[in-house]
């Protein structure tokens, strides 16, 4: 994925590359841990899904190259179509 993201290193991890996602709610994850329990990750939290909001995450608000990809996804997934309630945000 970090092929995916303009000047972005390899990810060290899964949670490094969910940290770095292009929206904050897309950005989780749900495992079964060894115990058989299930671990949730949220590197931003459950706000943006809880409040239909869709924004760029910190790793793309920090670099033009990234936005103007964030922006491109967006207008491709066409999710305004899917989910009329979803609010989207820049910063």
């Amino acid at each position: 994925m970090h092929q995916h993201s303009p000047h972005t290193a390899s990810y060290t991890s899964s949670r490094d590359a969910m940290s770095k996602y292009p929206e904050r709610c897309t950005a989780v994850g749900l495992r079964l841990n060894e115990e058989s329990d299930f671990e949730l990750y949220a590197p931003y939290g459950l706000e943006d899904i809880l409040n239909f909001q869709v924004r760029p995450t910190p790793h793309f608000l920090e670099n033009e190259d990234r936005m103007e990809l964030y922006q491109t996804r967006l207008s491709k997934k066409n999710w305004q179509e899917k989910w009329k309630n979803l609010i989207f945000k820049n910063t």
